[in-house]
């Protein structure tokens, strides 16, 4: 800041007017009106009274203080210290505490004293609370100067702690109206934006103004923690179709998009979410979907085109294309592509004009997964260590073993694993029907869930890639070789878990149940009965090994070992 002094020799003449204008004021401007009360005013200067510019002729005249400007980043000193000089530092004692400037930098901090957060553009002031000296004292202590700390007058407007938020959610903003039509003004509308970890600072406002429309926030002071940001809307939009208005708050900035109709705006009487259809009609955690569609009906259509709409959950992409709604009743479809990331229920929000509603379905949790043939089929053999993948085969994924129409099994995975020779056994036939095409009371899959028939197996088999893992070889110390069914993304692998025999131990009809062909065959029950009237009745299974599937005619006696690997109902 430019400073200016002024010689004692030269004062004579300037202390006889300094003095005289005292008797009528402390700091008055020219052509000012006497005023016998202004050295008791509690006004140091006053520019109130100048009959010159205070008056309403002149209102662009002497109205406002035009500061000086300075680049606190080069303010280095306060005052030159020449004995000679009388704008030392002995003439403020206070060491420019209360000191305000117009600083022009922009960042940085100043060159002299401490600076509260960064420097920018505004007025600052000098905050130097130190204890005050005489004149014959300050001399000696003028390295009180260097003390202080400048800070912003406005601490929100210099973002000496910027406005910060953890997300700012513009897909879920709403827009009011939420029908905005080409031609047709808008006045006095809000757009909200919606936010999370809000850290309590000010924000600065923000206009953007796109398709005719202007969208206005106005400063103000974030929630700590979460909370919405309005913006005002006015304007005609100009042009139908999806609009994008781009906010930005601290390093965050998003997308809130609405389509603009065109001049007659889709109107149904009701968009009904609670008949909606979904294909695939079952959703798997981590199972991608690719084409499928979301049908929704709707009542009362005014004949009039509606936009494009896309709408994101849980890992899926929900689009529907722009078209043009029957005069009366009819169906939206949204397209379905993507993989969903989480299970339990999952709520597709979507809307047509004024009309809007959740289109609801449950996405089963990732041990499942859905094949070519339309079928939900759980990821591991039934007792299996389900923490596993599944498509890495190893001991912990090839469950325990069953016999046929049992709700139990015969040997745990452990058990199984732990002895390869004879076991206390069942000798006893389960009856028919103790497993069917429904779910029985004797069914050991969980809820929702039962052992698939003989005739899915086949269609699994039928639909799917076939492929193998591993050396396949009778190996009771083994469990690496599997075999796979592939469809797309999506994959089941069957280990070869051998099976129990039925046959008992000679000489002792309560033991059998000797392990057969561990890591070379798999056996898997359908719930379907093959004979009953010999002896040993039997049921059929699903078999493999290291060169054939056979899928439909394989059987096995009913109190025979087989694994089971369970399928929705």
């Amino acid at each position: 800041m430019r400073h200016i002094f002024i010689s004692v020799k030269k004062t004579g003449p300037l202390m006889f007017l300094i003095f005289g204008s005292f008797f009528n004021g402390q700091v008055r401007i020219g052509n000012s009106a006497a005023n016998t009360s202004a050295p008791n005013s509690s006004a140091f200067i006053d520019a109130s009274s100048n009959p010159t510019f205070n008056n309403e002729s002149k209102p662009n005249i002497g109205k406002g203080l035009l500061f000086p400007r300075t680049d606190l980043t080069k303010f280095t000193a306060f005052s030159p210290t020449a004995p000679e000089v009388l704008g030392t530092v002995e003439n403020y004692y206070n060491y420019y505490d209360g000191f305000i400037v117009f600083n022009t930098a922009s960042s940085g901090v100043a060159a002299i004293g401490g600076t509260e957060g960064t420097l920018c553009r505004g007025f600052w002031y000098y905050d130097n609370d130190v204890a005050n000296d005489t004149e014959s004292t300050a001399p000696a202590n003028q390295n009180k100067l260097n003390l202080g700390t400048w800070r912003p007058m406005r601490p929100d407007q210099c973002s000496t702690t910027p406005p910060i938020v953890t997300t700012l959610d513009c897909a879920s903003g709403t827009f009011n109206p939420s029908i905005l039509a080409q031609g047709t003004s808008v006045t006095g509308g809000t757009l909200t934006i919606p936010y999370t970890g809000g850290n309590g600072a000010g924000y600065p406002a923000e206009t953007v103004t796109v398709n005719g429309l202007t969208f206005s926030r106005t400063s103000g002071t974030l929630n700590v923690s979460n909370g919405t940001l309005t913006y005002s809307i006015n304007g005609t939009p100009s042009a139908s179709g999806p609009m994008n208005v781009h906010v930005t708050l601290g390093d965050k900035s998003c997308d809130a998009t609405i389509t603009v109709t065109g001049t007659t705006p889709p109107i149904v009487t009701t968009l009904d979410c609670g008949n909606a259809t979904f294909n695939p009609s079952t959703l798997t955690q981590g199972s991608s979907v690719t084409g499928g569609t979301l049908t929704i009906p709707y009542t009362g259509g005014n004949g009039a085109g509606y936009p494009v709409e896309t709408v994101t959950v849980n890992g899926l992409t929900f689009s529907r294309a722009a078209g043009t709604l029957n005069t009366g009743n009819g169906t939206l479809t949204y397209s379905i592509n993507g993989t969903p990331s989480t299970s339990g229920s999952m709520n597709v929000h979507v809307t047509l004009g004024d009309k809007s509603c959740d289109a609801n379905i449950i996405v089963i949790n990732g041990q499942q997964i859905t094949m070519c043939d339309g079928r939900t089929w759980k990821t591991h053999n039934l007792g299996a260590n389900e923490s596993l993948d599944p498509n890495v085969p190893v001991a912990g994924i090839h469950g325990d073993k069953y016999q046929w129409g049992r709700i139990n099994p015969i040997l745990t995975q452990s058990q199984d694993q732990a002895n390869a020779g004879p076991v206390t056994w069942n000798f006893n036939d389960a009856s028919d029907g103790s497993w069917g095409p429904s779910r029985t009371s004797n069914d050991p899959c969980p809820p929702g869930f039962r052992v698939p028939t003989q005739a899915e197996w086949q269609a699994l088999n039928s639909c799917s890639s076939v492929g193998r893992i591993g050396p396949f070889g009778d190996d009771a110390s083994l469990f690496s070789s599997a075999l796979t069914y592939t469809s797309g993304s999506n994959k089941l692998t069957f280990p070869a878990a051998g099976f129990r025999s039925h046959l008992s131990i000679p000489n002792n009809p309560t033991l059998g149940g000797v392990l057969q062909m561990r890591n070379e065959v798999g056996m898997y029950w359908s719930s379907t009965s093959y004979y009953t009237t010999q002896n040993n009745p039997a049921a059929y299974s699903f078999g493999f090994n290291s060169s054939s599937v056979n899928p439909s005619s394989s059987a096995g006696y009913r109190i025979e070992g087989h694994s089971v690997r369970c399928i929705a109902e």
